[in-house]
């Protein structure tokens, strides 16, 4: 413990400033709201079909539905990239790869204005950091470009969009976005080719592409991301998306309502250090209807080995107090989900505390070093105790 004094008494003076001044300032500390991200787990349509598990759904509402072709729709709403909060956004997570290629197929009557459909590239979600290749329709650009229906790229960035008119696409077209390095471009096609000589560039003036240099590159949070919306419009029309490819390799949206689709870990929820407990999976269909208890492959791993241990067989071994998460990695039939379970090891107690009392009197601040290495602190004001 003689670091954990140490590095403690050196930063305990600013911190103690700090906490205090800020408490006394506003009384109370602020909660933060998380954002409004859930995962997706629709009734099955009339062909047997759920949202594959692989994909999260922010800001979901019902205006999502699964087809029985295996396709998704999704009624517009209000929203666009960089503009007013899109509903139904999907998000498939990628790894860190240096180039993509996406394609998808939409089919949607966009005849009233900023209706559009998006296919996207993301550096984590909320569409904070993302570029789109977009079908929309703008009554307001229209004049520039000869025609209402345009072809276009979107992001939060400097242009924020740039289109060319596509009078002559009808409803159902190709998207596609690739990615070269930090430089995004949007293309688009009546019919799905692997010959790029076969998709029209998008480029007005001297916009051809979008470059994020490293600024959308993030390793740990890429994604790409499908959306509809009517930007500051309120008249809905459905958009379909179908036959989604990533590097020329078809992906699915969905997966049948009886596959393997989420995992469930269970076990103690705390255990001593020295003691041991086991972890058991069980894996569930959709609806949680049909369960799995023989896997191809399990695999288990801790966040933390010097807190506690995990072998083969899912038992877990407390080595000191602290907290740890426990990860399982399941196979069924080819498909792999993951889950994870948080266990508290020891009682956290407190070692050391230290108090500082305002000027006044009326509030006291408590640093407590615990024996697992945290710090925690607690404000009275006025009688009234909360915990920071």
């Amino acid at each position: 413990m003689a670091k954990k004094h140490l590095w403690f008494h050196k930063g305990l003076r600013t911190a103690l400033a700090l906490i205090l001044s800020a408490q006394m300032a506003f009384g109370t500390s602020m909660p933060v709201k998380a954002a409004d991200t859930v995962s997706l787990e629709k009734e099955a349509a009339d062909g047997g079909l759920v949202l594959d598990a692989a994909w999260e759904v922010e800001n979901q509402n019902d205006n999502l539905s699964v087809n029985a072709d295996g396709s998704i729709t999704i009624r517009t709403e209000q929203g666009t990239i960089g503009g007013e909060t899109m509903q139904n956004v999907l998000y498939k997570k990628l790894p860190n790869n240096t180039d993509y290629n996406f394609t998808v197929k939409v089919n949607g009557n966009f005849a009233v204005n900023y209706q559009g459909a998006f296919l996207m590239i993301a550096s984590g979600k909320n569409l904070e950091n993302v570029v789109g290749v977009v079908r929309r329709y703008h009554g307001y650009l229209g004049g520039r470009y000869g025609t209402n229906m345009l072809m276009g790229v979107m992001q939060n960035g400097n242009p924020a969009e740039y289109y060319t008119g596509a009078a002559d696409i009808g409803n159902e077209f190709y998207l596609r976005l690739q990615k070269n390095n930090g430089r995004i471009t949007g293309y688009y096609a009546e019919e799905y080719s692997e010959n790029s000589a076969d998709w029209r560039q998008i480029i007005e003036g001297n916009y051809a592409y979008v470059d994020k240099g490293q600024g959308l590159v993030n390793p740990s949070d890429i994604y790409i991301a499908i959306g509809a919306g009517n930007g500051s419009g309120s008249t809905a029309t459905d958009v379909t998306f179908s036959d989604l490819k990533i590097d020329g390799n078809p992906v699915s949206f969905t997966m049948d309502a009886d596959a393997f689709h989420t995992l469930s870990l269970t076990g103690a929820d705390q255990i001593g250090v020295g003691e041991e407990a086991a972890l058991s999976i069980v894996g569930y269909n959709a609806d949680q209807t049909v369960s799995f208890t023989e896997f191809e492959r399990v695999a288990y791993t801790s966040s933390d080995e010097d807190v506690a241990t995990v072998d083969e067989n899912g038992v877990v071994t407390g080595k000191s107090v602290g907290v740890v998460q426990i990860t399982a990695e399941a196979t069924v039939n080819g498909v792999t989900r993951t889950t994870a379970k948080t266990i508290q090891i020891g009682e956290v107690a407190v070692e050391q505390d230290w108090s500082v009392v305002s000027p006044d009197g009326r509030t006291t601040l408590t640093a407590m070093l615990m024996n697992d290495g945290t710090l925690q602190y607690s404000v009275v004001k006025d009688g009234v105790a909360t915990v920071l």
